[in-house]
């Protein structure tokens, strides 16, 4: 059997700017007995728009700041070394296609209230919609807890013209990630 390795990957990454609400992404790897890597991998983040400080969150409860949302899909490629019998280094790298919503032509609406006295704003704004080439690099190091479960720290950048976004990222493992041992 040419697999040698093959698992799922789900987590969450500390975004390298403050703006970001959450980074989520998952990953389906699958390596080979030479210690080749190929990954389908997906991310997703948002932020608000903040318009350098000029809108501000009016809500109450949460936020109500018009949101960025970014979606990638990528396919990627790369190479792992075994360190330790449980611990693994990889460098991948591909192509991606992402899918950016932005909002735009923002408004401030302000509620009548009640007698004028408890007024309260909100913002209306229309979302456009780009789909876009990209590339991710990244860089992780595996580690199996035994040979079905594990944890990966790394880091990713994914570069587009529009939103290139990068970060540190911590996944939980489901797979085959070694062998059971006898």
């Amino acid at each position: 059997m040419l697999i040698r390795k093959f698992y799922l990957m789900a987590g969450a990454a500390i975004p390298v700017t403050k703006a970001s609400h959450w980074v989520v992404n998952g990953s389906l790897v699958v390596e080979t007995r030479q210690n080749y890597l190929l990954a389908l991998r997906s991310y997703s983040h948002g932020y608000e728009e903040t318009d350098d400080g000029q809108l501000k969150n009016t809500a109450w409860y949460g936020s109500n700041l018009p949101m960025h949302n970014v979606e990638e899909l990528n396919l990627t490629v790369g190479k792992s070394r075994d360190v330790h019998q449980r611990i693994a280094l990889s460098l991948s790298t591909g192509p991606s296609l992402v899918r950016y919503q932005m909002p735009h032509n923002i408004k401030t609406v302000t509620s009548g209230g009640w007698g004028g006295i408890l007024n309260s704003s909100y913002y209306e704004y229309d979302v456009r919609t780009y789909w876009l080439p990209g590339w991710s690099i990244r860089g992780d190091m595996v580690l199996a807890a035994n040979h079905a479960f594990g944890l990966s720290i790394g880091g990713v950048f994914n570069y587009n013209s529009k939103m290139p976004n990068g970060g540190l990222n911590l996944n939980f493992l489901v797979g085959k990630l070694g062998p059971k041992k006898k």
